[in-house]
């Protein structure tokens, strides 16, 4: 990885994110986190339904492609959801001074996902399962709108440990073609 490249790579996640005002795209060199916000609205009020977990699913070929032309790298995702804490807040807060950013929600749903990425790691070196393009979260997977007579119930799924879980937790793991064909289409 070189400077030009990973330079090149951050303005394509820039094109990306340009279209996509309404999620949260924060770089670390050879690793992204998304994040978006979400109500999930009330038939007696003006809050709107504006949860479409879909829509960063939407977004993982177009950054597959970034990272295979700018650094030559095959991706994965890890995908978690959780409640929003800071409701009516933008997407991040950053600091007057460009030196704090705030994701304006708990931490729980990252350490998540590196739970899921511990255990998808061991489930692959054992041959549990094959390596896979995402790795969701099961009560993201079950939020998903998927088309009608997908039996999205009969998809493999693993377990896990989930930091602060009472109970079992699970994940799917599922390639980026079998999202494109089981989802319902876009709102």
């Amino acid at each position: 990885m070189t400077r030009p490249k990973l330079i090149g790579l951050r303005d394509r996640i820039d094109e990306i994110a340009t279209g996509s005002p309404t999620v949260a795209f924060v770089s670390f060199a050879d690793s992204l986190l998304l994040k978006s916000n979400y109500s999930v609205g009330q038939w007696d009020s003006d809050i709107k339904c504006t949860y479409e977990p879909e829509k960063i699913l939407r977004l993982l070929p177009d950054i597959r492609a970034a990272y295979q032309s700018m650094l030559g790298l095959e991706i994965y995702a890890i995908v978690t959801q959780d409640s929003n804490e800071y409701y009516d807040d933008r997407l991040l807060h950053i600091s007057s001074t460009h030196n704090h950013i705030s994701f304006n929600s708990l931490g729980l749903p990252f350490a998540q996902t590196q739970a899921i990425e511990h255990c998808a790691r061991a489930a692959l070196k054992s041959g549990i399962h094959p390596a896979a393009d995402a790795y969701l979260d099961e009560s993201f997977y079950h939020s998903l709108r998927f088309k009608h007579g997908f039996a999205k119930n009969e998809e493999p799924k693993f377990p896990y440990t989930a930091p602060m879980a009472t109970g079992p937790s699970y994940y799917f793991p599922v390639s980026f073609q079998m999202l494109a064909d089981n989802l319902e289409p876009p709102k």
